[in-house]
């Protein structure tokens, strides 16, 4: 089944296990694209509700390490799901991710 749906959530928000929680019911629930966000220090086209939540997610110890871990799980248990990643450039340039 193909969705004509892409939600987008920041990794590990809330927390890690509430993340996987609800990107296993997505895909459930037949949405098979999902646009990940990777906690920057600097979300400034975002407001207010998303700056939180990307602080919240730094201040549980966020790493290049973690988004790695994340995207291997993500691949492993849902192999089918298209992953979109969403960043800003300060958070491509702390995790060294180019």
């Amino acid at each position: 089944m193909s969705s004509n749906l892409v939600f987008y959530l920041l990794i590990d928000y809330p927390t890690p296990n509430v993340f996987f929680e609800t990107v296993n019911d997505l895909v459930q629930r037949g949405i098979d694209t999902i646009e990940f966000g990777i906690p920057s220090l600097k979300p400034f086209l975002d407001g207010p509700t998303i700056a939180k939540s990307h602080e919240h997610v730094l201040s549980q110890g966020f790493s290049k390490a973690r988004y790695i871990q994340v995207m291997d799980e993500l691949k492993s248990w849902h192999p089918h799901l298209r992953r979109i990643v969403m960043a800003y450039s300060d958070a491509i340039h702390d995790y060294a991710l180019l």
